[in-house]
């Protein structure tokens, strides 16, 4: 496990991660896949930050789309 702390716009989460997959890409790179552990002390902070998170990248796509159009 990992500790982690995600900063998006003012607020900070903090919480642990697991690492499932890791995928080299070449040229030095790697693509890392996570799993939050969404217990113990920090799981309400991380919770809160992925879905904060991940509902601003799926805005921003749908943005992107409503644009292209």
């Amino acid at each position: 496990r990992l500790e982690i702390s995600i900063r998006f716009g003012d607020d900070e989460f903090r919480g642990e991660m697991e690492v499932r997959v890791a995928t080299r890409l070449g040229e030095g790179r790697t693509q890392y896949g996570l799993l939050g552990a969404l217990e113990g002390p920090h799981a309400r902070s991380l919770k809160n930050g992925l879905t904060k998170l991940t509902l601003d990248i799926q805005q921003r796509r749908l943005q992107r789309i409503a644009g292209s159009s």
